[in-house]
């Protein structure tokens, strides 16, 4: 007992310590992947531990990183295919849990395997599947020299961690590569306001120089948004990280294999979560959550719903009973939600990029309309959810979002960046209309060889004296500053590209944008 009480302290020790290490989380892949090999082997006092990753067909395993204790250096010069492994690495590929095995009890090891595992005496392997986005792309390889080696469970589950902190480190490579990318957008961004400046300048004495004015005061009206999303969700990320980092090893450690399996399978549920749902449709889904909880005889109902809602748990919770019922079902579920939180808030920054992408794309395609881009086939509605999505911040506090789709609806020809254009024009206008409290209602169907999209707010109407105005470029009512009045220029644009047509319809309490466009053309 005094040993194995040892030995856990140790892996404790280790966990903490490599939980702790910047290169974690400062985006640095290799290094990080190198602390975790050196600490696989010190902790568990095995001759080699390795990173492999699958190739994208998943036929052949490189191996990222490899220590051998013994001589102390890291290498990165194997690589295999999955085929001549069936019992090191192909199983892995097939299932979420560890796989172990002893090698001088299997006669039927390959001679690629062997001519590997050989020369260094390697008698028994632990491989732990690397879960990175729902998927498994890789295997954490710890091999033992010498004599036979039964593993133990909390060897298993420090090898488990250690692939949980290979996917971190790359979810951490991601994050900073995103931000990257974001910074080379605002990049392009300041260098086209900064080409408007200076045209302002040179046109100083033409009747457009007020225009371009409105222009440029919109633009940095427009990125504000997305700034701000991304702003407040690397907070987010940020508090999660400093609340929990210290607090996680010793949660993971303490996790049962079985509450282990529920943890993950929870975050996947998050990880897929659908479209964005209208403020009466959580309340319904939390009030069947509670009912199905109190039923069950499980404590804190309405608390464990809320919970089970935010991950994405909307109906039966039949899988997850097991879970509801182990008396820390409620700090799991906190943390799993936390979690899921994190993944919310990386997929705004991604979601709020593109939104920055897209008002240089608007830019540009005011300035010079002739792109010389294919069009591919779309879903309508994806887009016109995608946009939703984006907007849900504005909309969850007082908006009804009512969606009558005809889910029939075939793919059609298009520009779909440049339709998402038309939706957030469209849908940006509505909510401001109606100052972001009533109700939006979005239809599409199918009428004769078109498919019809009607964008119906419950807002004020359009005055009958503007609305012949309205598709005018530079046309607004809005104060300056609060929009350039090429809204609704572009949306008609970009509707006559695809041979289409837009209508309106406006009384008080009803305003209605129906675009048409073609299923052949």
């Amino acid at each position: 007992m005094e040993a194995r009480g040892n030995r856990l302290k140790k892996q404790q020790t280790g966990l903490l310590k490599l939980a702790k290490s910047k290169n974690l989380y400062e985006g640095n892949l290799e290094t990080a992947l190198q602390e975790i090999t050196e600490l696989g082997s010190h902790i568990l006092d095995v001759e080699k531990t390795s990173v492999w990753f699958y190739s994208e067909d998943k036929f052949e395993l490189k191996c990222a990183d490899l220590y051998q204790l013994s001589a102390a250096q890291h290498s990165q010069e194997n690589q295999f295919f999955t085929g001549g492994f069936p019992l090191l690495f192909q199983n892995v590929n097939h299932q979420d849990k560890n796989y172990s095995q002893n090698l001088d009890i299997h006669s039927d090891t390959p001679g690629t395997a062997l001519d590997y595992l050989a020369p260094i005496s390697v008698s028994a392997t632990l491989n732990i599947p690397i879960n990175f986005k729902g998927k498994i792309i890789g295997v954490i390889c710890l091999e033992h020299q010498e004599n036979h080696r039964d593993w133990e469970v909390e060897e298993q589950n420090f090898g488990s961690y250690l692939a949980y902190m290979t996917s971190l480190a790359m979810e951490s490579r991601d994050r900073l590569q995103a931000e990257s990318n974001l910074l080379q957008k605002n990049q392009e961004l300041a260098t086209t306001l900064e080409q408007l400046q200076t045209a302002q300048q040179e046109l100083i004495q033409s009747e457009k120089m007020v225009a371009l004015g409105q222009l440029i005061a919109g633009i940095a009206h427009e990125i504000n948004t997305p700034l701000g999303a991304i702003n407040s969700s690397i907070n987010s990320i940020a508090n999660f990280w400093e609340v929990y980092l210290e607090k996680l090893p010793i949660f993971f450690k303490e996790l049962s294999p079985e509450r282990q399996e529920n943890f993950f399978a929870l975050l996947k549920k998050s990880n897929n979560a659908g479209i964005s749902l209208s403020t009466r449709e959580q309340r319904q889904i939390k009030r069947n959550l509670v009912s199905q909880l109190q039923a069950n005889s499980i404590d804190k109902a309405t608390i464990m719903a809320n919970y089970l809602a935010g991950v994405g748990v909307y109906d039966s919770l039949t899988e997850f009973l097991p879970l509801l019922k182990d008396k820390n079902s409620e700090e799991i579920l906190k943390i799993d939600y936390q979690f899921a939180n994190v993944q919310t808030s990386s997929k705004t920054i991604r979601t709020a990029a593109e939104r920055a992408a897209k008002v240089v794309f608007a830019l540009k395609n005011y300035a010079r309309y002739d792109s010389t881009g294919e069009k591919v086939k779309a879903n309508i509605l994806e887009g016109v959810e995608k946009v939703l999505s984006l907007y849900h911040n504005k909309i969850k506090h007082g908006v009804e979002v009512i969606r009558k789709f005809d889910s029939s609806l075939p793919f059609i020809q298009c520009y779909p960046d440049e339709l998402n254009q038309i939706w957030t024009n469209l849908i940006h206008n509505a909510l401001q209309a109606m100052e972001y409290d009533g109700s939006l209602t979005i239809e599409a169907t199918q009428l004769d060889s078109y498919i019809r999209v009607s964008i119906i707010d419950s807002g004020k109407a359009i005055p009958p004296e503007i609305m012949s105005k309205i598709f005018q470029p530079f046309f607004t009512t809005k104060p300056a500053g609060e929009g350039s009045g090429l809204g609704l220029d572009i949306v008609r644009k970009i509707i006559e590209k695809h041979e289409g047509k837009i209508e309106v319809n406006s009384v008080p309490g009803e305003t209605t944008f129906t675009v048409y466009l073609p299923m052949e053309n």
